[in-house]
This record gives C-alpha cells, sequence and structure tokens, in this order.
C-alpha cells in the first residue's frame, strides 16, 4: 500500500478520483469526519472487509 500526503489525498479527492470512507458510528460522524469523508458504519465496514457482496 502506498503512503500519500495530506496534499495529494486533497487533490485526489477534488478530482473525483478517490472515495474517502470512515467507518465509524452514526454519531461520531455526525459529531466529527474528514472533510469530504463518506461514513460506512461498523457492522457494514466489517462484511465488505470480508467481502461480503450482501
Amino acid at each position: 500500500m502506498e503512503t500519500i500526503t495530506r496534499e495529494q489525498l486533497r487533490v485526489l479527492l477534488e478530482a473525483g478520483a478517490v472515495a474517502l470512507i470512515e467507518a465509524l458510528p452514526a454519531a461520531a460522524y455526525a459529531a466529527e469526519h474528514l472533510p469530504g469523508a463518506l461514513n460506512v458504519p461498523g457492522a457494514l465496514s466489517a462484511e465488505l472487509a470480508e467481502g461480503d457482496a450482501r
């Protein structure tokens, strides 16, 4: 996995080249999240990590 800088991430997000996903409980995401981040609740993120296509 390649490491990128915050500036590189910002450029990629602005270009629509990547999606930034946070796996937070809804309340935590609502309280604070990274700009441009989408939220995938914890249980769903675990299923996605396991390759569950449901």
